[in-house]
């Protein structure tokens, strides 16, 4: 189903991406949340997964939440096996955290799940449409970025 847009106003343009957005999301939380996760939790696990650990203040960072909230997070993985911190020993205050070995392979397991999920969402657009959202997806993050220093 082909969208026609009325007009080619910035705002109208950001309204239905963020629109669709909020769906895309929205139903990607549906599916992860059957899996028993949130999509925070996928994500700090895929950074310590890739960083092979790092600092808590890191984390939050990367995460783009507060210290607080990247706390609780990790209290959440920790209780299920599936990250564990460390305290620095040079400063008591740095609070290390990586992903364990059960985290890593149910990480491995619901990232196979999300890319067949994400196959059938994504079906409905053909492979140049596919590449073509990615070129402009990549534009703006880029041009936000920009905006950002």
């Amino acid at each position: 189903m082909a969208v026609i847009l009325q007009t080619s106003e910035p705002i109208e343009l950001w309204e239905l991406f963020v629109k669709a957005w909020k769906r895309l999301n929205r139903v990607s939380e549906v599916q992860l949340s059957t899996l028993g996760f949130t999509l925070p939790e996928l994500y700090a696990l895929k950074v310590l997964e890739k960083r092979g650990g790092c600092k808590m203040i890191e984390l939050a960072k990367e995460l783009l939440v507060t210290q607080p909230a990247v706390t609780a997070l990790i209290d959440s993985l920790e209780e299920r096996g599936l990250v564990e911190r460390t305290r620095s020993n040079e400063d008591r205050r740095v609070v290390f955290v990586r992903i364990t070995e059960k985290g890593s392979q149910v990480l491995k397991e619901i990232v196979e799940k999300r890319k067949e999920f994400m196959r059938r969402m994504t079906q409905a657009l053909s492979q140049d449409e596919l590449a073509q959202l990615v070129n402009i997806l990549t534009k703006l993050s880029a041009q936000a970025e920009k905006l950002l220093k």
